[in-house]
């Protein structure tokens, strides 16, 4: 699958989000304290007030699913926030 280019990305979220508004990004990782706290951390250093909850774990209790929800000023500010969550070792999964 071909990756979408940042000024691609941009259109598409403008297109289906009204700016400002709240904005939930999905974060799936190992289910450890020191991941979590990973995760929290790149999104404060992005986001004033952010509120990250944990969504639920795997069958195995291998991995975990977070919901960052927070207030977006506008799509760039969304994009920044995904490149913050990126740098986060051990990501599987961002959406």
């Amino acid at each position: 699958m071909a990756q979408r280019s940042y000024e691609e990305s941009l259109r598409l979220l403008e297109a289906c989000h009204e700016f400002p508004c709240r904005y939930t990004f999905k974060i799936i990782g190992p289910n450890r304290p020191d991941w979590f706290t990973s995760v929290r951390q790149a999104a404060e250093n992005v986001l004033d007030a952010a509120e990250l909850k944990v969504a639920g774990s795997s069958s195995g209790n291998n991995y975990q699913s977070l919901s960052l929800e927070a207030h977006m000023e506008n799509a760039r500010q969304v994009m920044e926030v995904y490149a913050a969550l990126k740098n986060v070792p051990e990501v599987k999964m961002l959406l």
